[in-house]
């Protein structure tokens, strides 16, 4: 699999750098109690083409404290986007609402 780069800016150095750029699908957060592990996976046809599976491309370690404020930080973001452009419905959003009532 090609690893592709993005042009990202650091803005307190004002350089550009190369880091890994993945196209991801799916997100699946485990724990060891210490730490919180994002796995990221990317749709992939099997060979007969008719299903799909989940190829990971990245695993992130987190600390507890930084998963914490991605979570926040994302809340915000998509908040602010649901309003802009209309709430977005997955599998998983209309499951956890069933679960929910």
């Amino acid at each position: 699999m090609e690893t592709k780069t993005s042009d990202a800016k650091i803005s307190m150095v004002s350089q550009t750098i190369d880091t890994p750029y993945f196209n991801v699908h799916t997100a699946q957060i485990s724990s060891n109690g210490v730490d919180v592990f994002l796995t990221l996976s990317r749709l992939v046809p099997t060979l007969g083409q008719v299903e799909v599976v989940a190829q990971p491309v990245c695993i992130l370690s987190l600390s507890r404290g930084t998963a914490k404020e991605i979570t926040l930080a994302l809340g915000s973001l998509l908040t602010q986007l649901d309003t802009e452009f209309g709430a977005i419905d997955t599998p998983y959003l209309k499951e956890r609402r069933e679960k929910e009532r």
